[in-house]
């Protein structure tokens, strides 16, 4: 198998989320209010990367992993003890702009993006250019417990 860890594109995808956050968005005709920006969190990427790479690996674009996991508990077997926490999901854009434009014109994938509940986030993007879709790209929203 030939995987691609789209670093380049990753490094923007922070940056790109806490400027959509910073001016609002509109979500499915909802229009959600500037919001905090979103730190980055090591947690919360290992099991992006987790989940980005198992997709890639098996040909599929699910929410729930091929053992049966949620976004949940994939954060959680990492030590990160959340409150709240959220998924975006994309298959087949090979650029990190193409991905957060698909997010943004799905009014669910959107809503996380803008959420003012969350606090940190991490993201993957795996590449098998012998799948159907190349490019497996997953953002983690949460928040964690004080």
């Amino acid at each position: 198998m030939q995987y691609l860890a789209c670093t380049e594109e990753i490094g923007s995808l922070l940056e790109q989320t806490n400027a959509i956050r910073a001016k609002g968005a509109n979500c499915g005709g909802t229009y959600m209010e500037p919001v905090t920006a979103l730190r980055q969190s090591a947690f919360l990427e290992h099991a992006a990367f987790e989940h980005a790479y198992s997709m890639a690996t098996h040909n599929f674009l699910s929410h729930t992993g091929r053992d049966g996991a949620d976004v949940g508990q994939r954060v959680r077997s990492y030590g990160y003890e959340w409150q709240l926490v959220g998924e975006n999901i994309a298959a087949g854009q090979p650029t990190v702009e193409k991905a957060m434009k698909e997010w943004l014109s799905s009014p669910e994938h959107c809503r996380n993006l803008m959420s003012p509940d969350y606090r940190e986030t991490g993201f993957a993007c795996v590449a098998n250019l012998r799948t159907e879709y190349r490019f497996y790209w997953v953002q983690v929203f949460a928040t964690a417990f004080d």
